[in-house]
C-alpha cells in the first residue's frame, strides 16, 4: 500500500469516526430530553421517581457504556437542579441539643470532642455496648452514635460496618484518632439514620450485593470516569443470620461530579445501598 492509500485511508476512518462521534451526542441529547420531560412531570423529585424514570427511558447495556456515562453528565448539565441533596434529603431538622450515644473509653472519647469541635452543643449518652449504641439510634432515643470503622492496622472494621448496616445507619460524619502508644490510627464515625446529602462531603461510601461483584470493576472505572477515587473495597457479613456479604465501596469525590455519578448508579446498579456522603474531620 503506498503512501497516498494509506493517507486517504486514515482520513477516511477520522472522519467516519468523528460522525459516529456526533450521532452519540445527538442520540444522548434525545434520551436526555426525554428523561428531563418526565422528570418535570413528578409530583414529587425524589430518589426513588427519578431512579425509576431513568431506568423507564433508558435500558443498560453494558456493550454501551460510553454512551450511559455521556447520559449521566448530559443530565447533570442540563437539569442543574437534580442535586445530590435531591437524591440524598436531609429528613428532619437536627435538634437544637443532638445526642449521640458512644461506649466511653480514651480512644472514643477524643473522638467525640472532634466532632463535638464541629457541633457544640452535641451532647453525650453513655451506652454499654456498641449495639445498644446503634439501637438508641434506630429507636429514636439519640440523635447520633460513634462507631470505630477503620484502622491502619486492620483495615476496614467489617463486624462495626455490618452492625451498622442492621440498624440502617449511614456515616455522617468521620473522625482520625492516633494511638500514640501502638503508631496506629482510627476512624470512628458518626452516624445516623439515612443517608443524607448536607451540600457538602468529602467522601460517597456505598454497598453492593456479592451477586454483583462481578459488576465491581466497571463500577470503580466509573467512578474515576466521574472525577472520584477509589479510596476502599471491602466485603462486609450480612449479619448473624446469613452467610452472605455485601461488598463496601468507598470513594473521595472531592474532585467529582457527584449528580452524574449518583444518576449513573442509579441506571445500572439500582439495588446499591448508600452507607454515607460525609466529610472528615
Amino acid at each position: 500500500m503506498d503512501k497516498e492509500v494509506l493517507i486517504k485511508n486514515i482520513v477516511y476512518l477520522n472522519e467516519k469516526e468523528r460522525t459516529l462521534n456526533r450521532l452519540k451526542k445527538a442520540q444522548v441529547r434525545r434520551i436526555a430530553a426525554r428523561v428531563r420531560d418526565r422528570l418535570h412531570g413528578l409530583a414529587v423529585l425524589d430518589r426513588e421517581g427519578i431512579g425509576d424514570t431513568l431506568r423507564a427511558v433508558f435500558t443498560y447495556d453494558p456493550r454501551e457504556e460510553a454512551l450511559t456515562t455521556e447520559l449521566c453528565r448530559e443530565l447533570a448539565r442540563q437539569m442543574p437542579e437534580l442535586t445530590a441533596a435531591v437524591l440524598f434529603p436531609a429528613h428532619e431538622e437536627v435538634a437544637e441539643t443532638p445526642t449521640v450515644s458512644y461506649m466511653k473509653n480514651a480512644h472514643s472519647e477524643r473522638a467525640f470532642h472532634a466532632f463535638a469541635a464541629h457541633m457544640p452543643a452535641l451532647g453525650a449518652v453513655p451506652a454499654t455496648t456498641h449495639a445498644d449504641c446503634c439501637g438508641d439510634v434506630y429507636e429514636s432515643n439519640s440523635d447520633y452514635c460513634i462507631l470505630p470503622l477503620f484502622t491502619g492496622k486492620d483495615g476496614i472494621l467489617t463486624s462495626f460496618c455490618a452492625l451498622a448496616e442492621q440498624h440502617e445507619l449511614a456515616v455522617h460524619a468521620l473522625a482520625r484518632v492516633e494511638m500514640a502508644q501502638t503508631g496506629d490510627y482510627t476512624l470512628f464515625a458518626l452516624m445516623k439514620r439515612r443517608c443524607e446529602y448536607l451540600g457538602h462531603a468529602s467522601h460517597f461510601a456505598f454497598a453492593i450485593h456479592e451477586d454483583l461483584l462481578p459488576q465491581c470493576g466497571e463500577i470503580l472505572c466509573a467512578l474515576k470516569k466521574f472525577g472520584a477515587r477509589p479510596v476502599k473495597v471491602a466485603p462486609v457479613p450480612l449479619g448473624k443470620e446469613s452467610s452472605g456479604f455485601l461488598y463496601l465501596l468507598v470513594a473521595d469525590i472531592v474532585h467529582a461530579d457527584l449528580t452524574a455519578l449518583l444518576l449513573y448508579l442509579e441506571i445500572t446498579v439500582p439495588s446499591y445501598l448508600p452507607y454515607g456522603l460525609f466529610e472528615r474531620i
